[in-house]
């Protein structure tokens, strides 16, 4: 009878690791995307104020750039949100910086 309840708290144990670490994944993931986003909104910024034409077009291409970043992030963040939801945990997985 021991070996079973140890066996459940280990299955336990376990299962709530590996849902700590899916969720750490997902917040590194977050982080380099935002530290992404601002980069080229900073670069974008820098190509605006210089006003030469060339610069223009830079901009244009790094905003093109940032909202396929932006979408790239949706769909990783879709699919995270819809993994998660069929967690019978209390936390729905969301983000763990509360920016949802």
């Amino acid at each position: 009878m021991q070996l079973i309840a140890l066996l459940t708290s280990l299955c336990k144990a376990l299962a709530l690791y590996l849902e700590l670490k899916n969720k750490s994944f997902y917040y590194d993931i977050e982080e380099k995307h935002q530290a992404r986003k601002k980069k080229i909104t900073d670069e974008i910024n820098q190509n605006r104020n210089a006003g030469r034409n060339n610069n223009t077009n830079v901009a244009d291409q790094l905003l093109s750039e940032l909202e396929l970043e932006v979408a790239r992030f949706k769909h990783i963040s879709a699919y995270y949100h819809n993994a998660c939801a069929g967690n019978t945990s209390t936390d729905s997985g969301r983000s763990l910086s509360g920016s949802n």
